[in-house]
């Protein structure tokens, strides 16, 4: 089959000299992922951890916020 064009980069990229490997023992570059077909349905993006006080369960997060409060109170008492 006829070379798409990233796999023609990836070719000529590949051509860079590495130390100690001809070109004949590069393996074979690897075609792209397929993409997902268009019908597909868009569902709500997979959750990440969030950094910060997000990231922490909400009993975790309201328990930091008494102490929070109270060690304000202790500074300003």
């Amino acid at each position: 089959r006829p070379l798409e064009q990233n796999e023609v980069q990836l070719l000529t990229y590949q051509r860079a000299p590495l130390a100690g490997l001809d070109e004949d023992d590069q393996p074979p570059p690897t075609p792209p992922p397929p993409l997902p077909p268009p019908s597909a349905p868009v569902g709500p993006p997979p959750p990440r951890p969030a950094e910060g006080p997000k990231a922490q369960p909400p009993a975790v997060v309201a328990q930091r916020d008494e102490e929070a409060a109270k060690f304000v109170e202790d500074c300003s008492g």
